[in-house]
This record gives structure tokens, sequence and C-alpha cells, in this order.
């Protein structure tokens, strides 16, 4: 919560639709979601908007596709997350295809635990 409210604080003086807050794999498989939310919205002084995987994927790709030179071609983005991986394929500022796998770095090292 600490880090939120630095956040926060950094964030005074922008309006609500100036900001987008958005939480990702870790808030999409919380048990404890539905009490840490409202928290979390509080210390940072805007609502949090829990996205589906595909919408994570678009916007990452989204991010790449605007730091490349244009017309580059079809290209294949992979962000590998703490909790999942995503998969985009692109060619223009929209991607064609995304996907999302709820195995990132962090779910990855916990199976691995279990078959050493």
């Amino acid at each position: 919560m600490d880090c939120l409210a630095k956040f926060g604080e950094r964030l005074r003086g922008f309006r609500p639709e100036q900001v987008r807050a958005v939480a990702t794999n870790t808030f999409r498989v919380a048990k404890n979601i539905a009490d840490f939310l409202p928290k979390a919205e509080a210390a940072l002084g805007f609502p949090i908007e829990i996205i589906a995987g595909r919408e994570e994927a678009r916007l990452i790709y989204t991010g790449v596709i605007h730091t490349l030179p244009p017309g580059g071609g079809k290209m294949l983005v992979i962000d590998i997350g703490g909790g999942s991986t995503e998969f985009v394929i692109g060619s223009t500022l929209n991607p064609d295809i995304t996907e999302s796998l709820p195995l990132g770095c962090v779910t990855y090292s916990s199976v691995e635990k279990d078959f050493k």
C-alpha cells in the first residue's frame, strides 16, 4: 500500500480522466481482491481497473509498436510477467492476434519447485 500511496502523491493534481490505473494477473487471480481492491484504490486515489489478459496483451503491443520505426512488417511481441505471459502478433498499430497464458516467471518458479 505504501507504494501505491507514493504513486498517489505523484498523481495529485491529475484529473481522473487523465489517469488510467490497470491491474493484471495478480489481481485477476487474487482470492482477497474484494477486500484488497478498495484499499488499493484509496491508497492510490484513483480507480484501478482489473483488465483481461488479452487487453493486457493489446496494451503491451501498443506500447512496443510506438517505439519502433514504421513499416517493420509482421512482428511477434512477447511479455513475460510475474503471473502471466502475453503473446501478440501484428504488423500495424493494431494487433492481429492476442493471447495471454497464466504462466509467468513467478508461477513457473512455483511449478518448478514442485517437481524438484
